[in-house]
């Protein structure tokens, strides 16, 4: 028979454990224009103060923007065309200005 060792748990990823779900989940505005090779996606995320509180998660064929402001989550899934990335971001007057080149 084959025996099967015990192995060590996967490890889970970090989780805040005192924060709460967010009570209201809400798309923020997006605008998409493009720029010669480039393209400029700008969010409007007017109540969050701080890049921190934004998180920018780049998948093969998407990219997904979660932003936290007390009990509201800002939460956008952009499509991207392919070969391109995220070649600069920036946050400012409470907005979230990605350019994909």
């Amino acid at each position: 028979s084959i025996g099967i060792k015990n192995s060590e748990p996967l490890p889970q990823p970090a989780r805040d454990t005192h924060e709460k779900p967010a009570k209201i989940t809400t798309e923020p505005d997006t605008h998409v224009r493009r720029l010669g090779t480039k393209f400029i996606v700008e969010m409007d995320l007017d109540d969050v103060k701080s890049e921190n509180d934004i998180k920018i998660n780049e998948l093969e064929s998407s990219v997904e923007v979660r932003a936290r402001v007390g009990d509201k989550m800002y939460f956008k899934i952009i499509r991207k065309p392919e070969q391109f990335s995220i070649s600069s971001r920036r946050f400012e007057n409470g907005k979230l200005y990605l350019e994909f080149s």
